[in-house]
C-alpha cells in the first residue's frame, strides 16, 4: 500500500437517488474516478453509494446509512431524481417532528441539509457539505415507461412522478409566488448530466486546492518535454492528456457495457489525424488501469499492436 495514498485527505462524495436513474450512478461514480487523477496529489477521491456500504443486519437499510454519513462526514453530496421520489424509510426512521419521510432520497437530502445548516451555525468558513441536485428532464423516455404496463403499475408510476414533483416544489420554490428559492440544475440526458457534475465538482474541488500551491504533474527533467508535435500521445502521458474527459467517459462506459454482453470490443472510428490513437492509448487505457475494479481481473496489461 503506498504511504502516501493513506496520508491524503479522504474527500468522500455521496451519491443519493431512487432506482430509476441507474445508468447516472454509474455515469456520476465514473466521473469521480476520472478526477482521480487530477487531484491525486491533494485528495483520495471516494464514491459512496448505499449499495457499497458496509450496511448491518441489525438495523433497517436507511437507519445503516444514516448512522455511516453521520459518522465518517460527507463532503458533496449529490443527489439525481427523475420519475421517482423512491421508497418510504418505515416508522424507525421519521423526521424530528415525527412524521415519517415520504422516501429515502428525501431523509438523506433532510440529512445532508442539516449537516450543512449545523456546519454554518459552528462558524466554518466552508461549510459541508456542498449539496448538488440534479433533475432529468425526459417526459418522452416516461411516456414510453407507461406504455405496455398494467394499470396498477400505471398508478404508482404517475403517483411517484407526482411525488417527486411535489417534493421539488416544497423544498425549492416558494409557496406563493413559485420562484425557486434554492438551485438544482436540470439535464435531460445522462451524457448531459455527466459532462455537468464533471464541471460542478471539479469547480467545487478547486475551491478546497490552495490558490498559490503550484502543482508539478509533469517533471521536465525527468521525462522530457510533454509535446507531441504531430506524434499521438501515448499511455505514459496521460497525465498531460486534456479536454477529452467526455468522450473517455462514455468510452468507458460502452466498453464496460460490452463486456457485461460477452463481448469486450469497441472499435473507435475517424478520419486521419483526428485524435484517435492519443484518446485510447493516453486518455482510455490509463483510465482502466487506475480505474476500473473488476472481481474477475487481479491486474490490468496493456498491449499496442498494429494489424
Amino acid at each position: 500500500v503506498d504511504s502516501k495514498v493513506l496520508m491524503k485527505k479522504k474527500f468522500r462524495i455521496f451519491i443519493s437517488s431512487p432506482g430509476d436513474v441507474v445508468e447516472e450512478r454509474e455515469r456520476a461514480q465514473q466521473v469521480i474516478e476520472g478526477l482521480r487523477r487530477r487531484y491525486a496529489e491533494f485528495f483520495h477521491l471516494v464514491p459512496i453509494l448505499w449499495e457499497e456500504l458496509p450496511l448491518q443486519p441489525d438495523m433497517s437499510f436507511q437507519e445503516g446509512i444514516d448512522l455511516i454519513l453521520s459518522d465518517k462526514g460527507v463532503d458533496i453530496a449529490v443527489f439525481i431524481m427523475w420519475s421517482r421520489l423512491g421508497s418510504p424509510t418505515g416508522p424507525l426512521v421519521v423526521r424530528q417532528n415525527g412524521e415519517p419521510y415520504r422516501s429515502g432520497t428525501e431523509r438523506e437530502y433532510d440529512l445532508m441539509m442539516r449537516a450543512r445548516q449545523e456546519s454554518m451555525e459552528a462558524g466554518k468558513a466552508a461549510p459541508k457539505p456542498d449539496i448538488l441536485i440534479y433533475t432529468r428532464s425526459d417526459e418522452v423516455s416516461f411516456d414510453e415507461r407507461l406504455r405496455g404496463v398494467s394499470l396498477d403499475e400505471k398508478r404508482v408510476l404517475i403517483e411517484q412522478k407526482a411525488a417527486l414533483e411535489e417534493f421539488l416544489v416544497e423544498e425549492f420554490q416558494d409557496a406563493e409566488t413559485k420562484t425557486n428559492l434554492r438551485a438544482y440544475h436540470r439535464f435531460n440526458y445522462p451524457h448531459t448530466f455527466s459532462h455537468r457534475l464533471r464541471v460542478h465538482i471539479s469547480e467545487l474541488l478547486d475551491r478546497e486546492v490552495e490558490r498559490d500551491q503550484v502543482r508539478a504533474i509533469w517533471d521536465i527533467s525527468e521525462r522530457g518535454l510533454p509535446y507531441c508535435g504531430l506524434e499521438p500521445y501515448e499511455e505514459d502521458q496521460g497525465a498531460v492528456f486534456f479536454g477529452r474527459e467526455d468522450e473517455i467517459l462514455e468510452l468507458r462506459r460502452l466498453l464496460l457495457h460490452k463486456a457485461r454482453e460477452g463481448c469486450a470490443f469497441l472499435l473507435i472510428s475517424g478520419g486521419s489525424g483526428s485524435g484517435k490513437s492519443s484518446l485510447v492509448l493516453a486518455g482510455l487505457l490509463p483510465e482502466i488501469c487506475e480505474n476500473e475494479i473488476d472481481d474477475d481481473v487481479r491486474a490490468w496489461r496493456t498491449l499496442t499492436i498494429r494489424p
